[in-house]
């Protein structure tokens, strides 16, 4: 057995150790909590994971459910000493949950109340202690719900007309407009089951549809409820809003950026239509792109969701800092036209940013080094326009002289906080209720290596938009993307080594053209789900590329080359569509405890002018976020023999099928540990010589799924976190038909892969 073995075994063991004792620092009629237990009348009718966050002492956190590893290590401390030793195995672990009886009790109280509020009023929770170990506890709570009270009646007393009539429009799709968040059919609708929880909803609903609509000073509790009970286990619910509140209108707005007043030296203004704007000449900020940033607008009725989309508005500027919007009642105004004046100040961000990174690599021996530099400017045109510059060089020695690999290049991106088109958008009402930004970018790179040299350019025009208000979806729409690689030079002898689809794949001059589209969402942004313990991520991109080009060169009757392809300045530009599918799911099973799971999907045709894709715009399989018992790029396609794979140009495909599942235990508060088992492959969509087996065919693609399951450890460093990953192959799809189970016919070494990386892999 190796020394890492041994050291295991002993880690292992000692941690045993620790655990065989659990009551070690357990003191005298002292009991230690091992067990808490919730348990319901009628089974199925509560979801009990729900009511665990009710109970006040929980036991010592057991790792998978099984292992009480904190509370080991613990014990294995010397209490009377402070030595380093002992101080760091009491910070790793946990002291012991000591029963306490009052804190017992306050939790059957809290739970009792959970219910109430849940709509069971007649609930009972009873708690039993079980004390039979020694110096060992365990908790039973006992919930039951009884029968819960339905709603056989609600009506309204509204204090005025004009305000029944807001709250029941008769075009909803109209008053939805305004915002998305409104709903007009109340929650307290005839066989739902009343609760006080309920009752709150059914007052923040209306609170929000007349906070919309002028009325600045209602508040949540002038709105009140008057409940009968019935004996057949029926409520009659009375809402009354017996206040006068009046509506208010905007009779200014003003704004001071840069923490100027009105009459300060060096300022200047924008004034007009009962709109002031401030901005201070040092750092200028031209006052008409932060008047486009304002809904709230003299004139209007005061309204709760034109306040927040003024200051989500203001916030897309990277120029602006500490942004703060109050409105003042106008004592003068009269009692049948109240009025706000808005009052808006602005912080200046600092404009100009450079960074420097410098890192030293080593790779199979190879010593180099990266550096870039990094410059941002987040108001370039005085219209908060964001510049970003990187210029970045690396090189690295390949121990033989002159042989090396050097690399420079640069990037530039400017962002407008605006809609730029060559037409106008305001015919365009959707685009009213969005926020769109333009994004222009540009870059380029060198590679020298002894094999050849490479030049890559790539630029871009897109825009990406999100709605108001509903920041959980994001639309992403790339007009134009060009990418274009010219060879310099290619070793003749490095050329002629590599078969002649490799050549044509990989090494020549490659001009692509096209257009994206990408769609995203995020639960976790959503305000209707922001309380679910189960979140959603989902991703759709469509990317369409070389049709004008095709359609062009066919109108022009250019000439084809002996591949049957057409070329544009000398170079064949590649023709194909692309979709991708890609969606996550989390499920918080308790504060310490999550599942995760994950499915992605995506297909590359190429056609009319393409027959094979450049390697960059397909997919490739395994690493740390695919199948992680493979290394990077080792996977695939289909089931191609691994004998057959002569570089990672072979393990490339047109179609990728991956699907993930995890589950997640909080060790620590920063350590997490993880069980995970991955499956998928990816296939091409045509034979070629080089990748036999490696075409998608149904009658065979399912026995070529690889399958894969692991362990991961995971250190949360709350701003990023670092995550190591060992896979363990199960099912591998490349070796012979009767030895892809594995297990027991190759070493262990082989069929372990080890990753290390930043972020969850999904």
């Amino acid at each position: 057995m190796t020394s890492f073995g041994y050291k295991l075994l002993l880690c292992i063991g000692l941690l045993s150790l620790g655990s065989c004792s659990p009551t070690r620092y357990v003191g005298q009629g002292e009991r230690l909590l091992t067990q808490v237990r919730l348990t319901q009348a009628r089974e199925g009718e509560l979801h009990l994971d729900e009511y665990t966050s009710y109970i006040a002492q929980q036991p010592n956190h057991r790792l998978f459910g099984l292992f009480n590893w904190s509370l080991g290590i613990y014990n294995l401390s010397d209490l009377k000493s402070n030595s380093f030793i002992n101080r760091n195995l009491r910070r790793l672990g946990s002291p012991p949950v000591i029963l306490n009886p009052e804190e017992a009790e306050y939790s059957r109280l809290n739970l009792t109340t959970a219910l109430y509020n849940a709509g069971y009023l007649n609930a009972k929770v009873s708690l039993s202690i079980d004390t039979l170990r020694d110096k060992r506890a365990s908790l039973t709570y006992h919930l039951d719900p009884g029968e819960p009270f339905l709603i056989s009646r609600a009506y309204q007393s509204i204090a005025s007309q004009e305000m029944d009539s807001l709250i029941h429009p008769t075009d909803t799709l109209a008053a939805k407009r305004l915002s998305s968040r409104e709903r007009y059919a109340s929650l307290l609708d005839s066989g739902v089951r009343f609760s006080p929880n309920l009752l709150e909803a059914e007052r923040r609903r209306l609170v929000l549809i007349l906070r919309n609509r002028g009325y600045w000073g209602l508040r949540e509790d002038h709105i009140r409820f008057e409940v009968d009970t019935l004996e057949r286990q029926e409520v009659w619910v009375h809402t009354r809003l017996d206040s006068l509140v009046p509506a208010y209108r905007i009779a200014s707005v003003r704004l001071l950026h840069g923490g100027v007043q009105p009459r300060d030296p060096g300022v200047d203004s924008l004034t007009g239509q009962g709109i002031s704007i401030y901005v201070p000449r040092e750092r200028y900020l031209k006052p008409q792109a932060l008047l486009n940033r304002l809904w709230v607008l003299p004139g209007q009725l005061y309204s709760q969701e034109y306040n927040q989309r003024t200051y989500s508005a203001l916030s897309d500027l990277g120029a602006l800092r500490d942004i703060n919007i109050r409105f003042v009642s106008d004592s003068l105004s009269s009692e049948g036209e109240r009025l706000l004046h808005c009052e808006i100040s602005t912080g200046a961000e600092r404009s100009k940013e450079f960074t420097i990174d410098a890192v030293g690599t080593h790779s199979s021996g190879n010593l180099g080094a990266i550096s870039s530099l990094t410059f941002k400017h987040n108001n370039l045109f005085s219209a908060a326009e964001e510049l970003t510059l990187v210029a970045r060089v690396g090189y690295e020695n390949l121990r033989q002289e002159r042989n090396d690999h050097l690399s420079y290049g640069f990037e530039s991106s400017i962002r407008f906080p605006r809609a730029l088109t060559p037409f106008g958008l305001k015919g365009i009402k959707a685009l009213r209720q969005m926020r769109v930004s333009t994004d222009l970018r540009l870059s380029y790179d060198y590679n020298r290596r002894p094999e050849f040299n490479r030049n890559l350019l790539s630029a871009s025009l897109g825009y990406t938009l999100q709605r108001y208000g509903g920041s959980a979806s994001r639309h992403q729409l790339k007009l134009l993307e060009v990418d274009y690689m010219h060879f310099g030079y290619i070793d003749e002898a490095f050329r002629n080594s590599m078969p002649i689809i490799t050549q044509l794949l990989h090494y020549r001059d490659q001009f692509v053209v096209g257009a994206a589209y990408t769609f995203n969402y995020n639960s976790q942004k959503d305000y209707r789900y922001l309380w679910s313990r189960t979140s959603h991520d989902l991703r759709l991109h469509v990317q369409s590329a070389g049709a004008l080009l095709y359609g062009l060169s066919r109108l022009m009757g250019s000439g084809q080359d002996k591949y049957g392809a057409y070329s544009l300045l000398k170079t064949n530009f590649a023709q194909f569509v692309k979709g991708e599918f890609d969606y996550s799911i989390l499920h918080r099973l308790s504060a310490r405890r999550a599942w995760a799971g994950h499915i992605a999907l995506g297909a590359i045709l190429p056609y009319g002018n393409s027959h094979i894709l450049p390697i960059d715009l397909r997919y490739f399989a395994g690493g740390a976020n695919s199948i992680r018992g493979w290394s990077v790029r080792s996977l695939g396609p289909g089931s191609v023999p691994l004998d057959q794979q002569q570089s990672i140009f072979d393990r490339v495909g047109d179609l990728k099928l991956e699907l993930s599942a995890e589950y997640r235990a909080r060790v620590t508060r920063s350590i997490e540990l993880a069980l995970f088992a991955d499956a998928g492959n990816i296939w091409t969509l045509r034979r070629y010589e080089n990748q036999p087996q490696g075409e998608f065919r149904f009658d065979r693609f399912y026995k070529e799924i690889a399958l894969s399951a692991g362990m991961g450890l995971r250190w949360d460093f709350d701003f990023f976190l670092l995550r190591f990953d060992t896979g363990l192959k199960i099912h591998s799809p490349q070796e012979h038909r009767d030895r892809r189970w594995v297990l027991g016919y190759k070493p262990l070494g082989d069929l372990l892969s080890f990753h290390f990386a930043l972020g969850y892999p999904f």
